[in-house]
């Protein structure tokens, strides 16, 4: 699987009104109007564009977010499934060991009265 790359480089348009063309505007003749239709035209084009640059950008880091909380809980999930079997295999050590020690515990009992039980058949 390739990496994936952990930055993302954000570069923002100028959106100035001198970047834009729309400082000085000229209404008092028809034709001037036109031109300045034409130059807010033009700037409301780029500032759109610009703002689906920012969105799309904004789209990666939302994706972004998401992929790394779904990593966060599939890594908790892990970490719990774990110790979840590491208590269960103590917990089958411990209840062996307890098994064992009571086995223990009767055949000393039982060898214990081997002898009175001899004196019995004996006596």
């Amino acid at each position: 699987m390739a990496a994936v790359p952990d930055t993302i480089t954000i570069t923002l348009t100028n959106l100035t009104a001198s970047s834009l063309g729309v400082t000085s505007l000229d209404v008092s003749t028809l034709s001037a109007a036109t031109s300045a239709m034409s130059a807010l035209d033009s700037a409301i084009d780029s500032v759109s564009s610009a703002r689906a640059e920012i969105g799309a950008q904004e789209s990666r880091f939302n994706f972004g977010a998401d992929s790394i909380s779904t990593q966060t809980q599939n890594l908790q999930s892990a970490n719990s499934a774990i110790k979840d079997v590491d208590i269960a295999a103590e917990q089958a050590t411990l209840s062996s060991a307890e098994v064992k020690t009571q086995a223990a515990v009767s055949a000393e009992t039982a060898a214990n009265q081997m002898p009175q039980y001899l004196l019995k058949l004996l006596g």
